[in-house]
């Protein structure tokens, strides 16, 4: 599968550098281009450009998704390398002075490489987007009350509206049985396209659950349909539909052949799917909350989860994006590719 991808081998060792970091202003991440970096999901200036090698952009660092990109990197024979971004290791930005902290970062591959005018979509994967630990922390939160409130006020206890606060467990579980992450194992997060379309948030994605309504939903990210060119622009779209499916079942494969898949539980890991008219790439993404399971223990990704099993529910949101993106496949070859979303 490594061969599907834009990808080269990383080097054998990662040093620590320095570099000039030129940081993005206003990303909203709220589904935006901005200096030719789009977010369809995530948290704002999360990324930035490394201005010494424009196939690197620079992640905020995280030990823990810094320690998996590492690990997975090293892993040579195992099959999920080939859908992760390379990892050129840790770099520190310039400092003005002695006295101030260097930001560290995570340089990592840019996906966008090689690609013309890209549309990306973000699926989050998983039947759960809180961690085993988030169950029993019950710190109460106002920004998450305002956040609950905003998605729909009935949803919110007597109890909970004298308090102004809920835990990061209620609110979290809460969206996840909104959507479709409960139901399929994976949401869709976000779209984003090279024209600054994208798919609003609380309007079109947070309560989407019904496969009659996510495959359309996921058809958004294919070359859009040229009503005066159908035919021109029917066979792309079914092109990078075959690209999309045979990807996913490549991952699926992977999943279940990798060591590293198989000793961790993967908890707000995404798929990012980057498609232009000429290819399609998959790939897996967001590993900071990634972490091996218990020794002794062994986890499927499928089987439901109870607190304490450490299921994640990954492989069934592969799979049932791969039971969608066929569905979408027969739709198209029906209408000759001419489906408009």
């Amino acid at each position: 599968c490594c061969s599907s991808l834009l990808s080269h081998p990383p080097p054998e060792h990662f040093n620590m550098c320095r570099c000039d970091i030129k940081e993005i202003s206003d990303v909203t991440g709220a589904k935006k281009w901005e200096k030719d970096i789009p977010l369809a999901s995530g948290h704002p200036n999360s990324v930035i450009k490394d201005t010494s090698n424009p196939d690197f952009v620079l992640k905020k660092f995280d030990k823990v998704e810094a320690r998996n990109y590492d690990e997975i990197c090293h892993a040579r024979e195992d099959p999920i390398r080939c859908f992760i971004s390379h990892y050129g290791g840790i770099v520190e930005d310039d400092v003005a002075s002695v006295a101030e902290k260097p930001k560290r970062f995570m340089r990592i591959g840019n996906l966008l490489t090689g690609m013309d005018n890209p549309t990306i979509m973000d699926c989050k994967l998983g039947c759960r987007s809180f961690a085993e630990k988030d169950v029993t922390d019950t710190k109460p939160r106002a920004d998450l009350y305002e956040k609950l409130l905003n998605l729909d006020p009935d949803l919110l206890t007597e109890e909970e509206r004298k308090l102004g606060a809920i835990t990061k467990h209620r609110y979290m579980a809460t969206r996840d049985a909104l959507s479709s992450t409960s139901t399929l194992g994976f949401r869709v997060d976000g779209i984003c396209s090279c024209e600054g379309q994208h798919a609003d948030a609380h309007q079109e994605l947070q309560q989407l659950r019904e496969e009659t309504d996510i495959v359309p939903m996921l058809m958004r990210v294919l070359p859009p349909r040229m009503c005066n060119v159908c035919k021109s622009s029917a066979s792309p779209r079914l092109e990078r539909t075959k690209d999309l499916v045979k990807q996913l079942e490549d991952l699926c494969t992977a999943l279940k052949a990798s060591q590293f898949f198989q000793s961790h539980e993967f908890v707000g890991a995404s798929l990012l799917f980057v498609v232009d008219d000429q290819r399609a790439h998959v790939h897996l993404i967001d590993l900071a909350k990634t972490e091996p399971v218990p020794e002794g223990m062994q986890i499927d990704h499928s089987s439901p989860w109870m607190p304490g099993n450490h299921e994640d529910g990954v492989l069934t949101g592969v799979e049932s994006l791969l039971d969608l993106w066929k569905k979408a496949l027969a739709e198209l070859e029906d209408q000759g590719g001419n489906v408009l979303v």
